[in-house]
């Protein structure tokens, strides 16, 4: 009995479909969050601290370097859930600030904290490199490779508004694990209101 023959075009047709679906799905959960959740409302976990990023916004695919030398593996933004500070020179006061938030909000992920990582963005012309204390007080932090920095307009990727410098905000960022920029936080926003927002993002999602 011979096999029905399939028509031209239906595997092409399927692979299509299926990549447009994995491409739009972080713009589709922001979507629905904003939308049909208290996420962005105020409501119970609401994301009342920070400012969800409508549509999200793609950033690319950039290699990560651990100052400490503790990372077997190359890191790379794509693949987890990024806690994100950006950075125009040397690590000062704000820098450590949300180093230490960045660090216990991941902490507080528990039994998830293997599917978020932290990373530092320098754009800055200095050099940046942690000293020996905050390599001992925050080890795992991943920062951006320096041959990175000019090699795209990153900060122009966080910018919330015409005329927004994001290297002087000293926001924290949420990027998902297909490096779509998520969610903003002030430097006033209260660790809890992340720790909630990032608990549901999580819990949402199964990629990362």
């Amino acid at each position: 009995m011979n096999t029905p023959e399939k028509p031209k075009g239906f595997d092409q047709r399927w692979i299509l479909a299926i990549l447009f679906i994995l491409f739009a799905l972080p713009a589709a959960l922001s979507w629905f969050l904003f939308n049909y959740t208290d996420f962005a409302r105020g409501g119970k976990g609401a994301a009342s601290h920070g400012e969800l990023i409508i549509p999200p916004r793609l950033l690319p695919d950039v290699e990560l370097q651990d100052p400490a030398g503790l990372s077997r593996e190359p890191a790379r933004l794509y693949g987890k859930w990024s806690l994100v500070y950006l950075l125009d020179g040397r690590c000062g006061r704000d820098c450590e600030q949300n180093l230490y938030r960045m660090r216990q909000i991941r902490l507080a992920m528990g039994k998830n904290a293997h599917r978020v990582q932290r990373l530092l963005m320098n754009y800055g012309n200095v050099p940046v490199s942690l000293n020996e204390r905050q390599l001992r007080e925050y080890p795992g932090q991943l920062m951006l490779k320096a041959a990175y920095a000019n090699g795209f307009n990153g900060p122009a990727l966080f910018e919330l508004s015409e005329g927004d410098n994001p290297l002087s905000a000293h926001r924290i960022y949420i990027v998902d694990p297909r490096g779509f920029l998520m969610m903003s936080y002030a430097p006033d926003a209260d660790p809890a209101g992340i720790i909630e927002d990032l608990k549901q993002l999580l819990r949402y999602s199964s990629i990362g």
